[in-house]
Order: structure tokens, then C-alpha cells, then sequence
């Protein structure tokens, strides 16, 4: 089996990709879901076409996400992979990734998280999804806005004053006239909506993210943003509520798990599903910490270490 090297510093750019990959990325119940779907390799040819005929072109342009970089020499190992291995049905079992030194523990888990997801949250996510549109939004909009608090506190700690200012008002405007955040008015008002957490603050400050990490029911991490994620808990206001643990952590996850139904169905047609995940939630973390734009020298200084994607 070929071995296949990556610094994998591909990122999005638009917001409707980043919209996209939010809602791939937030939930917890471990699905560790997004994939990088249809990976442009400059001519017009995707690889999710090729090796995802049956994925509809609609989805496939909603979750494009990695693109080469500026002089068009990089991939992500997801892209070479496809064109390194033959076919499409090859599946790899070990990508030799530096920054995985643990992936044979994380493909388990991975594979326990997929089991479980399989067995109880899909099921019960398709039953979720024959609910009213409006309903299933507002069940969206009030725990993305009850963990909102979080992005105003880390605007704060990472020095962006003006957009913590911001960020409270969006937080306070959709909880008031939102009524307790069931609806989203503040972007109505031009209070756009912000993804920060604290494993990007500990980024900004300079902390590496370690190695990758898969952790059975929460799904894709890093060595830096898991006390990252557990710091955020202190900021969600359903921590303080008086609301029953059990139902409402039950129901964040069915409606996390049915928004990402058609992310899901574009990852399991990836040549590697754990690869995809493991390298789409690493590119959106560094575009996230950059604030949507990561440093393009870096591409220059790997250079003489080695080429994206090298076969070996």
C-alpha cells in the first residue's frame, strides 16, 4: 500500500462555504462528518465526480471547500490519494501522516463512532427530518445561539473588541426579539454571525495543534482543542439553565446529526472517510483561527521539506 505525505494547507473561501462547514463541524455525537466533497484540481475535474458519480451536482457545489494553493503545486492528501491509488474502491489503511501518530487508535474509534451513529442517531435523525422546516430551525437557532456567548468572550481574548461588541449585541438582539434565540433576527439587523471558540484563541496565542485526535462520541480534535472544547462548556448558557440534561443534549444531537445528513452521504463515497474528516476538519481549523485568511507563505516554506502529496 502506497504511503502518502501531506501538509494538507488547502483552505475555503467563501462564506457559503464556511457556513457549510460550521454546521459540518459544531455538533458533538462524534459523527466527525464533513468531507472536503468535490476537490478541484484546476481543470474542472473533481474527484468527487469521479469517484462519486452519484453524488447530485447541487451537493457537490455546496460543500466545495479545498482548493490548490495560489501556484496550483498542492492537494490535500484526500485529492492525492484518489489519484495515486487505482480505482476508486481501494481503501486506504494507513495514510503515514506525521501529525496522526495515533491513527490506528483514531480509525477505531472512528469506526465505533460510525457504528453507533449507524445503528442509533441516523435512524432517529431521519424521523427528525420529517418534522417541519421552521421547527427544525428554530431547534438550531436556539443552541447556536445559547453557545454564542463563546464567540463574544474569545473575540475579547484574541484583542477584537469591536466584533466582542458585536457579537454581544448579536447574542442579546436574537435572544430578546429572537425569543430566547428561536429565531435569528440579528442578521436581519447586519449583525453577521461569527464562529470562534477557545481552541482558536489558543491558537491566535500561538499554540500548535498537536496531534489529531478522534474521541469516541465527540469525533475529530487536537491535542489543543480538546480543553479548548471543554472551556467552551463554560460558556454555553444551557449550562446554567434549568433544563433537563438528558432530553436536551439528546436533541442537539439528532438535530446536529440531521443537518449534516448530506455532508454525510458525500463523505461515506470518499475513497477514505476517516482521511477526508480527519484532513477537512484540520484545513477549517486553521481557517477559522486565521479569520478566512490563512498565511499563503506557508506554502513557500514547505516547500524544501516536501511536495503536498508526495507518493513514497
Amino acid at each position: 500500500m502506497s504511503r502518502i505525505r501531506s501538509r494538507h494547507r488547502d483552505f475555503p473561501a467563501s462564506s457559503a462555504v464556511r457556513n457549510s462547514v460550521r454546521r459540518a463541524f459544531s455538533g458533538l455525537a462524534g459523527i466527525a462528518v464533513s468531507s472536503p466533497s468535490p476537490l478541484n484540481m484546476g481543470s474542472g475535474t473533481s474527484i468527487m465526480t469521479e469517484c462519486a458519480p452519484d453524488v447530485p451536482g447541487e451537493t457537490l457545489k455546496d460543500l466545495q471547500m479545498i482548493r490548490l494553493s495560489p501556484r496550483g503545486r498542492r492537494m490535500p492528501v484526500a485529492a492525492v490519494a484518489v489519484l495515486a491509488l487505482s480505482g476508486c474502491a481501494t481503501t486506504m489503511t494507513d495514510s503515514g501522516d506525521s501529525a496522526d501518530p495515533w491513527e490506528p487508535v483514531n480509525r477505531k474509534t472512528y469506526a465505533l463512532n460510525d457504528t453507533l451513529d449507524q445503528a442509533l442517531l441516523e435512524p432517529v435523525s431521519r424521523l427528525y427530518l420529517k418534522l417541519p422546516g421552521g421547527l427544525r430551525d428554530s431547534v438550531g437557532n436556539f443552541f447556536d445561539n445559547a453557545a454564542y456567548p463563546g464567540t463574544a468572550v474569545n473575540q475579547l481574548l484574541q484583542g477584537k473588541f469591536g466584533l466582542a461588541m458585536e457579537d454581544s449585541m448579536r447574542f442579546v438582539v436574537n435572544s430578546t426579539l429572537g425569543i430566547a434565540g428561536l429565531f435569528d433576527v440579528s442578521t436581519g439587523f447586519g449583525l453577521e454571525r461569527h464562529e470562534e471558540d477557545f481552541g482558536q484563541t489558543l491558537g491566535v496565542w500561538g499554540l500548535e495543534a498537536g496531534n489529531f485526535v478522534n474521541l469516541p462520541l465527540f469525533g475529530p480534535s487536537s491535542v489543543r482543542d480538546v480543553p479548548g472544547s471543554v472551556a467552551d462548556l463554560f460558556t454555553n448558557v444551557t449550562l446554567y439553565l434549568s433544563l433537563p440534561t438528558l432530553p436536551i443534549t439528546a436533541l442537539y444531537a439528532v438535530n446536529r446529526r440531521a443537518e449534516l445528513t448530506d455532508a454525510i452521504e458525500v463523505r461515506d463515497q470518499a475513497l477514505d472517510p476517516y482521511v477526508f474528516t480527519r484532513e477537512a476538519y484540520r484545513q477549517q481549523r486553521e481557517f477559522l483561527i486565521h479569520d478566512a485568511n490563512p498565511p499563503l507563505d506557508a506554502f513557500d516554506d514547505e516547500d524544501e521539506d516536501d511536495e503536498d502529496g508526495q507518493v513514497e
